[in-house]
């Protein structure tokens, strides 16, 4: 890309996932097809949760051997995840500073005016529980102010600008299913408004006993791995972790020889309005991302879709179908099939599926069964496939009837 491109250059990438702390080793995962599914955790309070879930504390990864512990005192999983993963993302862009500025110690220029911005759906949901049952058995006196700002939702993006010695804007977006390309879709433009030299962007989710029950009362995860489009798919389990990225300007990249890994070139969104299905959602926003991209539909050689085995599934097709030439060659993938419903972190986890993808020139699997609701010329794939991928979509619909998309370039 041009130094005068609108793209946004990914110069840096950070996971930790159950699968893996580091996104290559979330990237191996992928390509091995295999979930790191465990028992889930015992719930305190007896919560009735599904059997299995992707967590952690299941996998056997521990934050500490990643990161200072003492950065990690008394932080919220979600925190601790994001914090670490924001660190790796950092690092691999070349861009890793030692901490936070000590008094009197000048500032970084570029961290000066360097942003962040997180998606979350549910935020330190475990923690939060936990401190207003606290509250609730033991009365005000477990009303600690220190303790109660580690169960808001900005508290990770607050972690990760103090931490960091990030000065620019600091911003959490709270939504459903596609918080993550939410942030992505937001860090692309404050990467354009040009007052940033990079940002730090991406999703996560923290596991909650109390939110796994309810969102398995409600069928919209299970006890084990989805089946994406299928006919007779079922939703998946519930999952955790976080996928962070590091955003900068064609001009910016290049002014500190920056290698970008692949580009985001372009974001949109769309609502299903009242009386409309759900497909026109994901139309509207993969319609104003190519726009936005200033790309043909004819350029997009891979999908990194949200499908997760349950209804939105094929209201995803039908909106991609919309756009996306139903005769034309295309490939798919569906990362939850690995990550699980976690929200804020899977939609990212797309966006981190897509880059990975494109830059190594490697269709990720899809492990599937049975009949799928894809048109014929669209494939998924049962192992790693080389392919020449020019351009990507990340694409995730949520239950309340908004998608957004964003456009992966090479």
């Amino acid at each position: 890309m041009k130094a005068g491109s609108r793209a946004a250059a990914v110069t840096g990438l950070g996971a930790v996932a159950p699968s893996g702390i580091g996104a290559e080793r979330f990237w191996e995962a992928l390509l091995r097809g295999e979930p790191a599914l465990a028992p889930s955790p015992g719930s305190r309070l007896g919560a009735p949760v599904p059997p299995r879930a992707a967590t952690l504390e299941g996998s056997g990864w521990a934050l500490e051997e990643f990161a200072d512990p003492r950065l990690l005192r008394r932080l919220s999983r979600f925190s601790a995840m994001s914090a670490v993963a924001a660190r790796e993302a950092l690092q691999h862009a070349g861009l890793l500073r030692t901490g936070p500025l000590k008094t009197g110690e000048a500032p970084d220029p570029l961290f000066e005016k360097a942003g962040a911005a997180l998606g979350t759906a549910f935020g330190s949901s475990a923690y939060h529980f936990e401190y207003y049952e606290a509250l609730f058995r033991r009365g005000l006196k477990e009303a600690s102010p220190l303790l109660f700002s580690e169960s808001v939702l900005n508290a990770a993006s607050g972690h990760i600008t103090h931490q960091l010695g990030l000065r620019g804007p600091g911003l959490t977006l709270v939504g459903g299913e596609d918080a993550g390309l939410a942030a992505l879709a937001a860090a692309l433009d404050l990467s354009r408004r040009g007052d940033v030299p990079f940002v730090l962007a991406g999703g996560a989710e923290e596991y909650c006993d109390i939110l796994h029950a309810a969102l398995a009362a409600q069928g919209t995860v299970g006890g084990e791995p989805c089946i994406p489009y299928a006919r007779n798919g079922h939703p998946g389990f519930l999952g955790e972790g976080a996928a962070l990225f590091i955003l900068e300007s064609a001009a910016a990249a290049a002014g500190r020889g920056a290698a970008a890994l692949a580009w985001i070139a372009g974001a949109g969104s769309g609502r299903a309005r009242a009386g409309e299905a759900p497909e026109r959602a994901v139309e509207r926003a993969v319609r104003s991302a190519l726009s936005d991209a200033g790309i043909e539909a004819a350029e997009v050689d891979l999908v990194a879709g949200g499908a997760g085995g349950g209804p939105l599934d094929e209201a995803e097709v039908k909106g991609l179908a919309a756009v996306l030439d139903p005769r034309r060659s295309l490939w798919l993938a569906a990362p939850k099939r690995l990550a699980g419903e976690a929200f804020g972190f899977s939609s990212a986890a797309q966006a981190l599926a897509a880059v990975l993808a494109l830059s190594r020139g490697i269709v990720p699997p899809t492990p599937g069964e049975g009949e799928t609701i894809l048109p014929p010329a669209w494939k998924l794939t049962e192992e790693p496939v080389e392919a020449p991928l020019r351009g990507a979509l990340a694409v995730s619909l949520t239950r309340a009837r908004g998608a957004t998309a964003i456009v992966v370039k090479k």
